[in-house]
């Protein structure tokens, strides 16, 4: 196998000056462009790569980055976006030749400190967080003193971290505008209340989604529950659909509130999409149902990607980085939807 010793005397320079133009850190040495590519070409001449243990073990680097996930919840549904996320994340740092740590907020009893702790204990060199609980759990990653991006459901903080956040406003206004064409006029949101920032965002943009839909005036019904649950999403849909001016379509803010809308209207006999449309958000499970769930979709594979792009240029580069990634929702037809059997279409021309 050849060595690093061999790539230098082809290219005529030190080991040194190999080290520091295939790592790709400049640190305190300097080498021209000109020499860079004459080492570059004198390792794939000799088919050289540097082993990552050793590579690592020099820029004292454990090669290992930290995924806390969202909390566990019983139901299986719930585990899907984390299984997602994971898995999108551990192939993206495997391309980089790191290694990935997975555990779940419930191992942490001990809170910020418990964090910190096993930080410090398991010398990661950073830390992808799904979803946090809250500042402290931020702040004691930042005491650790390594570099963390979070996903998805960000909090604010004192001590902001780079971010990956999904857009929902394309995907709904879509939605709206999809309802809005099949004739729908009574249109109902089931999401989680609450003060987290993602909820109030996706209940803001379904709301200005409706006031700018440019055909006929859509009116809104807004039903918050307490969680993310098919129990809570039963609940939403039993008082919405007995609601005084019942809507012909309903939004909800999640699969799993979606699932529950799909359990209460088998339960009362209202079939999908004849008497009631059905979008989702999240598209994570329910394009499997059936009928099959139109959707607004999060990117939840290029959000993991990029989370791992922004923590590999904190790592590497050695800088702090504050920047929030924003992603666009995509708005996904299928056979949940369709137009009201109370729509009655015109012929062309009449009043």
């Amino acid at each position: 196998m050849p060595t690093s010793a061999d790539v230098a005397k082809v290219a005529g320079v030190s080991q040194t000056a190999v080290s520091v133009a295939l790592s790709g850190r400049s640190g305190s040495a300097r080498i021209s462009p000109a020499t860079r590519q004459r080492i570059l070409d004198a390792a794939a001449k000799l088919n050289y790569v540097p082993h990552k243990n050793a590579v690592a073990l020099r820029r004292q680097e454990s090669m290992v980055v930290l995924f806390i996930t969202r909390p566990s919840r019983i139901e299986p549904f719930g585990q899907v976006i984390p299984h997602v996320l994971t898995t999108a994340a551990s192939g993206a740092l495997a391309e980089h030749g790191y290694s990935v740590l997975v555990t779940q907020p419930e191992e942490l009893a001990g809170g910020g400190r418990a964090l910190t702790a096993l930080i410090q204990r398991l010398q990661v060199d950073g830390v992808l967080y799904d979803s946090p609980d809250g500042p402290e759990v931020m702040n004691a990653i930042a005491s650790a003193g390594v570099p963390s991006v979070m996903l998805i459901r960000p909090v604010e903080t004192g001590n902001p971290s780079p971010s990956v956040v999904v857009d929902p406003q394309p995907g709904m206004a879509a939605a709206i505008d999809h309802l809005g064409l099949l004739g729908h006029r009574r249109i109902a949101y089931v999401g989680r209340e609450g003060p987290h920032p993602i909820d109030r965002h996706r209940l803001a943009c379904f709301q200005a989604a409706l006031a700018q839909y440019s055909g006929h005036q859509l009116e809104e019904s807004i039903f918050l529950v307490r969680d993310y649950s098919i129990q809570a999403g039963e609940q939403g849909a039993e008082r919405a659909l007995t609601h005084n001016e019942r809507p012909t379509a309903i939004i909800t803010s999640s699969d799993g509130l979606t699932l529950g809308v799909l359990r209460y209207a088998n339960e009362n006999k209202i079939q999908i999409p004849y008497d009631l449309s059905l979008i989702s958000f999240d598209d994570a499970v329910v394009a499997d149902l059936y009928p099959p769930i139109t959707s607004i979709s999060q990117p939840f594979a290029e959000c993991a990607a990029a989370a791992v792009e922004l923590l590999i240029k904190a790592i590497v580069d050695g800088q702090s980085v504050h920047d929030q990634l924003t992603l666009p929702t995509q708005f996904r037809v299928r056979s949940s939807t369709g137009v009201p059997s109370n729509f009655i279409c015109y012929p062309q021309g009449a009043p």
